[in-house]
């Protein structure tokens, strides 16, 4: 049986990355989302949550084997 692996910012540079990695490696890839992505690699899927919701966290996390955290606030513009 395939070890569940569940990324946060999974649609992010560092996530994504972790993903195809993850992936080559015969992982079985979750990605916690807010809303559906417009890109979901091949093999990866989805489970609806908020980080900023404990609750949500632990029903999302419950059956994974390892969570992997890489979501970030990002923000763009001038820093004052």
């Amino acid at each position: 049986m395939l070890q569940k692996v569940c990324i946060t910012g999974g649609t992010g540079l560092i996530g994504s990355a972790l993903t195809e990695k993850w992936l080559e490696t015969g992982y079985e890839i979750y990605w916690l989302v807010r809303k559906t992505p417009n890109k979901v690699p091949h093999g990866v899927l989805l489970v609806y949550g908020d980080i900023l919701d404990s609750q949500g966290l632990s029903t999302a996390f419950r059956d994974m084997d390892i969570v992997i955290h890489a979501a970030a606030e990002v923000s763009f513009g001038q820093m004052k």
